[in-house]
């Protein structure tokens, strides 16, 4: 894992970084067990590898879970629904939740593609409570299709969008490089 844009001062660069680092080793154990690469498949496989990751780094992790968000409409009731990712240090008693997007980009994407998709993540996770955890965030998966590979301009344009955010990284470890960019709420 790389990163391209953290907060050194913030205490989620050092836990972050203990969880997001485990995340090239598990896409290898798959490509070495089944010879694919789960962060290619789509959002829920890719939010079960930062959950694996997290148990790694001995954090806690919830994937799916029933949480409380703003309903549609006029005065925006509260209602039931699901948050893709819920994180915990128990040292800490710090807590996180997350709303993810994952984009399969062609080789040339445009750069106002990769920000909707990351804007739909902002969307999602502001209508998460407030109260489900200590600080909220969207987040988005980016890559080529499993073949495709990005152009060093895509790459660019991706990059730059990740520099826009509080924190954004890069995966190695499987079939191409995956890049993860988040944004808090």
């Amino acid at each position: 894992m790389k990163w391209i844009k953290n907060n050194g001062r913030r205490r989620e660069t050092d836990i972050w970084g203990r969880w997001l680092g485990h995340v090239p080793s598990i896409r290898r154990a798959f490509a070495k067990m089944i010879d694919d690469d789960p962060l290619l498949y789509n959002e829920t496989a890719s939010v079960g590898v930062l959950a694996s990751a997290a148990s790694r780094a001995r954090l806690l992790a919830l994937p799916e879970y029933i949480a409380v968000k703003r309903g549609n409409g006029r005065g925006r009731p509260h209602k039931n629904g699901r948050c893709d990712l819920w994180l915990g240090d128990p040292v800490s008693h710090k807590s996180w939740a997350f709303e993810f997007k994952q984009i399969f980009c062609p080789a040339n994407p445009r750069t106002g593609t990769i920000a909707a998709a990351l804007d739909r993540a902002m969307d999602d996770i502001h209508k998460v409570h407030p109260l489900e955890a200590d600080r909220r965030f969207g987040g988005l998966f980016v890559s080529g299709y499993e073949h495709c590979v990005l152009s060093d301009g895509a790459i660019e344009r991706i990059e730059a969008l990740a520099k826009s955010a509080c924190f954004a990284c890069r995966f190695e470890g499987g079939a191409q490089p995956v890049y993860l960019i988040l944004k808090e709420y």
